[in-house]
């Protein structure tokens, strides 16, 4: 198992942009908006949604729970799907 680690390394993955930088869930329970990423730790993809403040997406690896935080900010992307490294 990997070791715990504070922080990632984020980059794109190919083809995955989205055409909307409001991506809502499919599932009415969880209408947040999320950005998926492909956690090369434990070679998994999870689901990290917007924090309730809209400054940031926050989650964790759902194998060893690695935590993750992306900021928004201004100039950003419409890249929906990332790699955290």
């Amino acid at each position: 198992m990997p070791d715990s680690r504070d922080t990632f390394e984020l980059s794109l993955l190919p083809g995955g942009c989205g055409k909307s930088a409001k991506n809502r869930s499919q599932n009415p329970r969880d209408p947040r908006a999320w950005i998926g990423v492909l956690f090369e730790c434990c070679n998994v993809y999870a689901r990290i949604h917007k924090t309730n403040d809209g400054t940031s997406y926050a989650g964790f690896c759902p194998r060893c729970n690695a935590k993750i935080r992306v900021g928004i900010g201004s100039g950003g992307t419409s890249q929906r799907i990332f790699r955290a490294s």
